[in-house]
């Protein structure tokens, strides 16, 4: 019952996306995304502020598929969240569940070039970790210039309704930009008149 229980915070659904408007950056053969970072900091101390005391930062894991990203989001997280918080690879994760997952993928780009998301059994670890809240922080923009198929399916499925999708701006969660919305909003109508009926 409790992982059908979304985590109290202002989102409607044990799963969200939220899109950050940012560019990625080339660090060494890495990449970071220091706006990502700041968005997943800010997250982690609204589950520590409205989740406690059942939730501690012991059952809050952060997963990114860069290692530059996985250090500057450790940079960013507030002084008392640095001791519980897990902030690891995805590898890293492999195995281990936390109640609240907060998912950095970094890549921003218009070329809809997506890294490790296209790689269906790395997303799918970064993904199942969560038991009670699962957050994808990335860029609505590259998801929606992807033509990778399973970028597609994954929006067309999830925005069909599970999903709370966000944006993060001003320091807080804001509705997405008009533009993004209305193509969230006709994948929700093309994967309602394709799937299957039950």
């Amino acid at each position: 019952a409790d992982r059908q229980r979304p985590a109290r915070l202002p989102l409607n659904s044990p799963l969200a996306f939220i899109h950050v408007e940012a560019d990625e950056r080339s660090k060494g053969a890495s990449k970071v995304n220091p706006d990502e970072a700041r968005c997943v900091a800010w997250l982690v101390q609204q589950v520590l502020q409205t989740l406690p005391p059942r939730l501690t930062g012991d059952e809050i894991g952060v997963i990114s598929p860069y290692a530059a990203q996985v250090a500057e989001i450790r940079r960013a997280l507030p002084m008392a969240a640095r001791d519980g918080v897990q902030v690891s690879s995805v590898d890293a994760f492999q195995g281990c569940e936390k109640d609240v997952i907060i998912v950095s993928l970094v890549r921003a780009n218009r070329r809809g070039d997506v890294g490790f998301v296209s790689d269906w059994r790395r997303l799918n670890v970064a993904l199942t970790r969560a038991r009670r809240l699962c957050v994808i922080v990335a860029s609505m923009t590259t998801w929606l210039a992807s033509d990778c198929a399973l970028v597609r399916e994954w929006l067309g499925f999830h925005a069909a309704g599970d999903a709370d999708v966000r944006a993060f701006r001003a320091g807080a969660l804001q509705v997405l930009p008009e533009e993004h919305l209305a193509r969230v909003l006709k994948l929700r109508e093309e994967f309602a008149q394709n799937r299957p009926e039950a």
